[in-house]
C-alpha cells in the first residue's frame, strides 16, 4: 500500500531525488495517445516549485491543466503541499478554500538518494536511463552547465541532462514511446526553469496565515 504522506512530499516527481537543500521551479509537458488517431490524445501541462531541505523536508506548489484531444482544455487543479520530515507531518493546502488540513504521518520511508556525482554524471545517466546509455552532447539549463546522455538500444527515445554542477541533479528530462508502426504513442518533457542552490525560508514550512486548520482523521 503506498504510503500517502510520501505522496504528499513528492508528488510523483522522480527526478528531484534526494535532500540536496535547493529550490527548483519546472515545467512538464506530456501527451499519450491510446488510439490509431487523433481522437483519444490527453495532455498534461504542468508549473511547480519545489523547495526542499536538508533535513528531508519538503515545499510543493503546483498548477496543472489537462486537455482531451490534445488541445481541448477539460479541467485545472493545483497541489499545495508541505512535508515536515523529522516532525513526520505533512500540511494539504487549499488556497481556494484557505484551509490547511494536518496529515499525522503513520508511515515512514527511506529517501530516495541519487548516486554519487561524478565529473561526467555518468553514474547519475546510468541509474536514470539503464545500462546502455551514450552521451549526446552538452548545454546550459537555468544557468548552469548540462551533460546529455541518452539511452541506447531501445526503439523508444529517452534522453536527460545533468547538472554537474548541482551534484549531477536532472534538469532536462525528454522521453517518447512508438507502436509497432513507428507512430510516436506517448511524449514526456520536464525541464527546470530555475534552480537555487540552499534551504528555502524556514517559513515556508508553515501554513500561510490566515488559513483554517484542520486535521484529517486517521
Amino acid at each position: 500500500m503506498a504510503c500517502g504522506c510520501s505522496l504528499l512530499a513528492h508528488v510523483g516527481l522522480w527526478q528531484l531525488l534526494g535532500t540536496a537543500p535547493r529550490t527548483v521551479s519546472f515545467e512538464i509537458d506530456r501527451w499519450n495517445n491510446d488510439s490509431w488517431g487523433l481522437h483519444n490524445i490527453v495532455r498534461d501541462r504542468i508549473a511547480g516549485t519545489v523547495g526542499i531541505f536538508a533535513d528531508g523536508s519538503r515545499v510543493n506548489s503546483i498548477q496543472a491543466t489537462h486537455y482531451k484531444h490534445y488541445f481541448i482544455r477539460s479541467g485545472d487543479w493545483p497541489a499545495h503541499s508541505i512535508y515536515i520530515r523529522p516532525a513526520n507531518i505533512g500540511y494539504e493546502i487549499n488556497d481556494g478554500t484557505r484551509t490547511a488540513t494536518l496529515w499525522r504521518c503513520t508511515c515512514t520511508w527511506e529517501e530516495s538518494q541519487p548516486p554519487p556525482p561524478d565529473a561526467s554524471c555518468i553514474a547519475a545517466a546510468r541509474a536514470g536511463l539503464g545500462a546502455n546509455v551514450a552521451q549526446v552532447g552538452s548545454g546550459e539549463i537555468a544557468g548552469a552547465p548540462v551533460i546529455r546522455y541518452k539511452e541506447t538500444g531501445s526503439n523508444d527515445q529517452h534522453e536527460i541532462a545533468f547538472a554537474p554542477k548541482f551534484g549531477c541533479d536532472i534538469l532536462e528530462e525528454r522521453s517518447a514511446t512508438y507502436n509497432a508502426i513507428g507512430l510516436p504513442t506517448s511524449r514526456f518533457h520536464y525541464i527546470v526553469r530555475s534552480y537555487l542552490p540552499g534551504n528555502p525560508a524556514q517559513s515556508l514550512l508553515a501554513p500561510p496565515t490566515g488559513y483554517v486548520l484542520r486535521e484529517k482523521p486517521l
